[in-house]
């Protein structure tokens, strides 16, 4: 990805003038997050494809967006444990971190009064793949907004 930080006004005009020109932009909209993920990569078979980032990122609006309306929100994220069917112990680190960047540290920084709970609904072993029957660790955050 590209350095945008060096680049002067004029060529960030130019290059979002030629974004603008050859992109089509398509709004898909739907009631749950995996399903409009779906309906993108769908849609998206010659482009990229979403990174876990994404998907984090795109749950994170849906959850806020449903704060504005509910008292409670479920929100589950399959990617980690997908990363321990693979086997793959490196990138269920970077997806933990991401979810800690993109999710968590957002969250806990809204001015709402809020409780999080984080947790795991199985253990995935990334050496195995294969679910074991351990507890999970669970934290909660309460979070209060001090203003009045």
């Amino acid at each position: 990805m590209a350095d945008t930080h060096n680049l002067s006004a004029s060529q960030l005009n130019s290059i979002s003038k030629a974004i603008l020109e050859s992109c089509e932009v398509i709004e898909i909209k739907s009631w749950q997050v995996e399903q409009a993920i779906t309906m993108f990569n769908s849609l998206n078979s010659d482009g990229l494809p979403l990174y876990d980032s994404d998907i984090i990122s795109a749950k994170l609006y849906a959850a806020m967006k449903a704060l504005e309306k509910f008292d409670f929100v479920l929100l589950h994220i399959e990617a980690p444990d997908e990363a321990s069917h693979q086997k793959d112990s490196a990138k269920k680190v970077r997806i933990l971190e991401e979810i800690d960047r993109r999710l968590l540290s957002p969250l806990l920084n809204q001015k709402i009064n809020m409780d999080v709970t984080v947790q795991s609904d199985h253990v995935t072993s990334s050496l195995s793949g294969q679910h074991l029957d351990w507890p999970v660790e669970v934290i909660q955050y309460k979070l209060r907004n001090s203003e009045k």
